[in-house]
């Protein structure tokens, strides 16, 4: 019986390993999300606009664009 589920796990381990997406495919999927935030935010960095706008449309592309709370917490752990 112990035999039978432990290659049952190894089965389902090894069919959901190969559904993964490859890594070339997730790197270049995160080189197109920076390079298109880097774009947008030297965009609004860049406007001849007052320094109050131009604060506002940044925090709103940072809230947008980044998990504060997500980021704070994997950085804390478990403290």
């Amino acid at each position: 019986m112990t035999r039978r589920s432990l290659l049952t796990t190894l089965l389902l381990l090894i069919a959901s390993a190969s559904l993964a997406a490859p890594p070339s495919v997730i790197a270049a999927d995160a080189n197109v999300f920076m390079n298109e935030l880097w774009n947008r935010a030297v965009e609004v960095l860049s406007k001849k606009a007052p320094l109050e706008e131009r604060l506002t449309r940044f925090r709103q592309l940072f809230h947008a664009d980044f998990d504060g709370p997500g980021i704070a917490r994997f950085v804390l752990g478990r403290y």
